[in-house]
Formats: C-alpha cells, sequence, structure tokens
C-alpha cells in the first residue's frame, strides 16, 4: 500500500513538472508534433484551452491529494518509529526491573543459606528450627508484584528456556517468602524449604555463599540484553 501510494506521488509530481515546463518541452520539434496530433480532433481553439486547463485542475488536485498521502505516511512512518522505540524502553526497563528483582532476592537467599550453614542446621532439632525461622522470617523477600506481566512480556526477548527458568525462580522466590511466614513445621514443609534454599548455592567460598552457575548465568543474560551498567 505504501509502496503504491509513493510511486503515485510520485507518477503525478512528474506530469505536473512536465505541465509546468510545457512551454520549453514543446520547443522540442517531436514533442510540438505530438502534441498537436493529440488536440486535433478538438478543432475549436476554446475547446482546446478548456480541455488544457481541465487537465491541468486534475493534474493539480490530484497531486494535492498524493502530496496529502505522502505526509501521512511520512507521519505514519514517524508514529511507527516512536511506538517500536517506546516499546524497546518499557522492554527495557522490565528487564532492569527483572534484572534486580533476581539480584537480590538472590543476595537475600544467600543470607538465608548462610544461617543454615553456619547453624549446622538440624531438621528434627526442634529449638533449632524455631531459632532458624525466627532468624528467617526477619529477611524480607521482596519481588515485584507484577512478576509474572515482567515475565511474560519478554517472550519475544528471550530463549524459551531462560524464560522458563526465569518463571521457576520467581515461583520458588515465592515459595521461600510463604514457607518462611508459614506456620507449618512438618518434616515435609521444613525438608522442602531447605531444598528450595540449597538449589540457589553451591557451598560457601571464602565464608561466602556461591551462587549456582545456572541462576549467574541468567543474571548474565539480562544485565547484557538490558545493557545494565554495573549491578
Amino acid at each position: 500500500m505504501k509502496y503504491k501510494r509513493d510511486l503515485l506521488f510520485w507518477i503525478v509530481f512528474i506530469l505536473a513538472i512536465l505541465f509546468l515546463f510545457s512551454p520549453l518541452v514543446l520547443r522540442i520539434p517531436a514533442m510540438k508534433i505530438a502534441l498537436e496530433w493529440f488536440l486535433m480532433p478538438l478543432r475549436d481553439n476554446a475547446y482546446k484551452s478548456t480541455y488544457i486547463e481541465t487537465i491541468g485542475t486534475m493534474i493539480g488536485t490530484v497531486l494535492a491529494i498524493a502530496g496529502t498521502l505522502l505526509l501521512q505516511g511520512m507521519i505514519d512512518k514517524r508514529e511507527d518509529k516512536e511506538k517500536e522505540s517506546q516499546k524497546q524502553r518499557e522492554i527495557k526497563y522490565k528487564i532492569v526491573i527483572i534484572y534486580y528483582d533476581l539480584k537480590l532476592a538472590f543476595e537475600d537467599i544467600a543470607k538465608i543459606y548462610n544461617m543454615l550453614v553456619v547453624s549446622a542446621f538440624l531438621i528434627n532439632d526442634k529449638n533449632k528450627v524455631d531459632e532458624f525461622f525466627d532468624s528467617a522470617s526477619k529477611i524480607e523477600l521482596y519481588i515485584d508484584e507484577n512478576w509474572i506481566r515482567n515475565v511474560a512480556s519478554l517472550c519475544d526477548e528471550l530463549d524459551e528456556s531462560i524464560l522458563e527458568n526465569i518463571f521457576l525462580i520467581y515461583g520458588n522466590i515465592c515459595s521461600i517468602k510463604s514457607g518462611l511466614k508459614s506456620m507449618d513445621k512438618s518434616l515435609y514443609q521444613v525438608c522442602r524449604l531447605i531444598n528450595l534454599i540449597c538449589q540457589f548455592y553451591t557451598g560457601v567460598h571464602e565464608g561466602k555463599p556461591e551462587l549456582n552457575k545456572k541462576y549467574s548465568n541468567i543474571l548474565d543474560v539480562l544485565k547484557e540484553i538490558g545493557n545494565i551498567k554495573g549491578g
């Protein structure tokens, strides 16, 4: 549609230029003879003048319409470009939110993981369990409440495997968060909570929990796509 609209404009524009400079064009003998032959059926000079004026008016009108369409096309193109730029800004904004959501959550989970290691946690020791829950529940795991929408909006930006892992990470963070607040301290629930926490870290290196490579790679991907400096 856009190609046809531009083509129509340029055809009419060329005709208009030729019409405007027709006195010069008619200086060419061949062109003059061709025009005289074309107007030969119109024997009345007044009728010829009217015919030429009508043609000029028609060309001017069509040129005005074509110009309007071309201008509208330029406006549409600019608006499309602005919409695409806005879309990219929104995508980057959401990537930044997800990146810091996960990064800060990992840091908080590291504190909880460190509590497990330092306290030599024993699931059969009720006092240890209560002590752990009392301390760990004070750590507030915060994630954006619109995380599902944020992650889903990146379906065209991220590989399916990365997207699936991010959904799983958020799900596990929510499970840890609710597990720490839960009053259920049964053996099953405690073991489940410990497994959720421990999956994020592979151990303690130089006194600092070491994040599982699987999750640090996801942070790296988000950082690269979002062009995040520092962090």
